[in-house]
């Protein structure tokens, strides 16, 4: 039985589908920037900001990836991200797609209109985000076992790709309007279990709730939410039911959340947002709702 909870900090954590949550750091970090940086992968110059609080040694890292048509500023004004790094003290990064696009795709599985969008020059972006990665950890900038992974959308479905290929460097996954893709899912074996927060809207009709055909070029399937949810339980090994609750959002709407928890390699959680859209939500931005979930992670 779905409850509705009315509590003010769980009212705090998800407003208009996703928000806050009240565990600020007593002493709060700053944020001292990093900006615009370039790192060579697979023969390419790549793109990234970097948002670094004032901390000292390796801290932990939230790599946020933007959807399709989207770049790095945007996702780091929309998600909050940087923001709260400064004041919660981990790394927040943010990739550009080249064409602002991610190669999601198995190789032998791209679509035309991504070869067409790139101009016949396909990245090879899981070789650029491993890269990424590599050279912040030598640096010394991330902490390799607190590393943590979002992505919006398309942004998404890179970052389900790297599970699939790279879930033994990750701590914990965040999934906004997004899931695993049909071409993804073939051959996908994680090697190893990953804690995963999932927030959808169930009227999204680019990334459809209940899987079916992306739009609007309708170029491959997705899978549904309660599909992608299922993955993950199996995954992190966990039984019985999820713990349900109801918070409310913004304009009415509300949103269900299943939380397992009685899992032996970390909990999954959906946010299950009633009418929400493709988007970011954004009253207030997603930030604290993925930091309050990765937080407590490490590989």
């Amino acid at each position: 039985m779905i409850r509705l909870v009315r509590h003010a900090w769980v009212a705090a954590l998800v407003v208009a589908a996703v928000g806050g949550c009240s565990g600020a750091a007593t002493a709060a970090p700053q944020q001292t920037g990093g900006g615009l940086q370039t790192i060579t992968a697979d023969g390419k110059p790549r793109t990234y900001l970097i948002e670094t609080p004032q901390v000292s040694g390796p801290a932990p890292t939230v790599i946020m990836l933007h959807g399709l048509g989207g770049a790095a500023q945007g996702v780091m004004k929309s998600s909050g991200l940087a923001g709260l790094g400064g004041q919660q003290g981990f790394v927040a990064v943010f990739p550009n797609g080249i064409n602002h696009q991610w190669n999601h795709f198995p190789p032998d599985k791209v679509p035309a209109p991504f070869v067409k969008r790139a101009k016949g020059d396909v990245p090879n972006d899981v070789d650029f985000l491993n890269a990424l990665l590599a050279d912040l950890i030598q640096r010394g900038i991330t902490d390799p076992k607190r590393v943590y992974l979002a992505g919006f959308s398309v942004g998404g479905f890179m970052a389900m790709r790297l599970a699939c290929l790279e879930a033994d460097k990750f701590a914990a996954i965040a999934l906004i309007s997004s899931t695993m893709t049909e071409p993804e899912s073939e051959g996908c074996t994680p090697d190893a279990p990953l804690p995963a927060v999932i927030i959808k809207g169930t009227a999204d009709k680019t990334v459809p709730y209940d899987g079916g055909e992306v739009m609007p070029e309708r170029t491959f399937t997705v899978w549904s939410a309660d599909q992608l949810t299922a993955f993950f339980t199996k995954l992190d090994g966990c039984t019985g039911a999820a713990q349900a609750s109801q918070i409310p959002g913004s304009g009415g709407q509300t949103i269900d959340v299943s939380n397992w928890s009685n899992c032996a390699n970390g909990p999954v959680t959906l946010y299950k947002v009633n009418g929400g859209e493709h988007a970011i939500y954004k009253l207030p931005p997603p930030a604290k709702t993925m930091w309050a979930f990765f937080r407590d992670h490490s590989r």
